[in-house]
């Protein structure tokens, strides 16, 4: 009788209480979803700010030691530029001019693409880069003509698994962002610049090692045999370039301390384990 009495004398009220309700339960849930995004808003405002100043390698060890991978996912795709065209043309001239002896071995050439898929699409290059072996006892890897990754055949025999392939990729692919600081360290020799930015390659290869569910380790292990290789074959030609690049210590630390953060601790002691039963 109350309610028809209301209704009677202000039919107004039942639409404002009605209405003030839904304002309160809609800015309760604005208040809460906005909360929620502080955090992500917070490690995206972190990421960008990262771009400012890759060269700052103790920087970038903290901010990638604690960026989700989703958040690693969404910065790669807006850091890296669109994928060019595919130039046969381009390719054949850069071959020429680099003076390598391609290897003729689609088979390889077709192993290493699937091999090198998880990364590839990461990278968003999954049909934009092509692989060619060509002949060298040097181990490196090359880019010719924007879309060709060159593998080397001692590359090829010293290569163990996808992992160690894949953090290779990753790091040559990962020279696409930020390319005008290596740029313009290159044409100063700044030696320093160049051997901080090598680094941000190693740490964004990191991630995106984690991101497929690979092995960063293994790309740290596998630095070794290749740097010395490198030192011990060193030549007047490569010394300048080897001498432009960082330490295995500097390289290696940087990949173990980012997967490191990364990597789950579980939390046990040793009471809590299940006594070791000797078998006589």
């Amino acid at each position: 009788m109350t309610y028809n009495l209301l209704l009677q004398h202000n039919p107004v009220r039942p639409f404002l209480i009605l209405t003030l309700a839904l304002l309160v339960s809609f800015h309760t849930a604005y208040a809460t979803n906005l909360r929620s995004k502080q955090p992500e808003k917070q490690t995206r405002a972190t990421a960008q700010a990262l771009l400012s100043n890759p060269t700052n390698t103790e920087e970038v060890i903290r901010i990638f030691g604690s960026l989700p991978l989703d958040n690693f996912r969404t910065w790669l795709t807006a850091e890296l530029p669109l994928p060019a065209p595919i130039d046969e043309i381009m390719f054949a001239r850069a071959a020429q001019r680099a003076q390598i002896n391609i290897v003729t071995d689609p088979e390889t050439c077709e192993r290493l693409q699937q091999q090198a898929l998880p990364i590839l699409r990461l990278f968003n290059r999954e049909n934009h880069i092509r692989f060619v072996v060509y002949y060298d006892s040097y181990p490196q890897l090359q880019t010719l003509a924007l879309n060709y990754l060159a593998i080397s055949t001692g590359l090829l025999q010293i290569l163990k698994s996808d992992a160690q392939l894949n953090g290779l990729i990753a790091h040559k692919l990962a020279t696409a962002t930020k390319p005008g600081i290596f740029q313009s360290a290159w044409i100063d020799d700044d030696v320093n610049t160049l051997r901080r930015m090598e680094l941000f390659y190693d740490a964004v290869a990191t991630l995106a090692l984690k991101t497929i569910n690979s092995s960063p380790e293994d790309y740290a292990v596998f630095l070794q045999p290749m740097i010395n290789y490198n030192v011990a074959t060193s030549s007047s030609n490569n010394t300048l370039k080897y001498n432009r690049h960082p330490t295995l210590q500097d390289r290696q630390r940087v990949i173990r301390q980012i997967d490191l953060q990364h990597s789950p601790v579980t939390q046990i002691t040793i009471t809590e384990l299940q006594p070791i039963r000797s078998h006589r």
